[in-house]
């Protein structure tokens, strides 16, 4: 019965995903490979990762930048314990972002070093975590010049990501440092995994420009994801991930077949 109402609940919160798409603030579009970003609670196995996404645009006679991001996951657990499949492991994670245009009018960076804890609740692979994360933000976005992009410029990339921290454009170099935390319930069974996730960032609100007026958002965020094995050498699953702020919605969903 338990089974039966985790799995309902994955699938009705990959199914509110889709729902009206009205923005983005990750700066990769890599949410299942690298949700560390979204949510330090989902580290789901205890094998060590490291994950690279390099992504190029290019605005004809308008602007082209680059985004890349790289994340390295490291378990912490004692050698003679690994092989152990329900006990108590911790994850420490760090990662960098960073967009650049060739005009210099846009150089954001972001540094993230988390940690995360995860219990296991029974003797079948299902575990309850937490994880912590803080990440140091440099950013230049704008020439100074009081020109601003249109609103919904670039609405699903980097630089409307850039411009939401920088929100007066002033072509100045700060730094602010964020704060995130999150919670998620995950099984890791050879022939099944799902997880289920919460997650809040910016909760420290951090200013955003260099006058000191504006304050970045609170970030919320569920995450969701099952995969089932159809044979010995293939499993199917699917992924959702709802974020919301201030009022802008980003839905990102996916499947994949392994």
């Amino acid at each position: 019965m338990v089974k039966t109402v985790v799995r309902l609940s994955i699938i009705i919160t990959a199914v509110l995903v889709i729902i009206d798409a009205k923005g983005q603030d990750p700066h990769f579009a890599g949410t299942q490979d690298m949700n560390i970003w979204y949510n330090p609670a989902l580290k789901i196995n205890k094998v060590p990762d490291a994950h690279i996404s390099i992504r190029n645009v290019t605005y004809p006679n308008i602007i082209a930048y680059s985004s890349k991001a790289a994340t390295i996951e490291l378990p912490l657990i004692s050698r003679e314990k690994e092989e152990e499949e329900n006990i108590f492991f911790m994850n420490l994670a760090a990662g960098i972002i960073a967009d650049n245009t060739g005009n210099k009018f846009m150089n954001a960076s972001t540094a993230m070093l988390s940690l995360s804890y995860a219990l296991p609740l029974n003797y079948n692979s299902t575990y309850l975590a937490i994880g912590f994360q803080g990440c140091y933000t440099f950013n230049r976005v704008g020439f100074g010049s009081g020109q601003q992009y249109p609103a919904k410029f670039d609405r699903y990339g980097a630089i409307a990501a850039a411009m939401a921290s920088d929100p007066f454009e002033s072509g100045l170099s700060y730094g602010y440092l964020t704060l995130g935390a999150g919670g998620a319930l995950f099984h890791s069974g050879q022939n099944e995994q799902w997880y289920i996730g919460v997650s809040v960032r910016h909760f420290n609100h951090p200013y955003t420009e260099w006058t000191s007026f504006a304050r970045m958002p609170s970030n919320y965020g569920i995450q969701s994801a099952y995969t089932i094995k159809i044979s010995s050498l293939y499993a199917v699953g699917c992924y959702g991930n709802f974020i919301w702020r201030n009022g802008i919605h980003e839905q990102i969903i996916g499947g994949h077949l392994t």
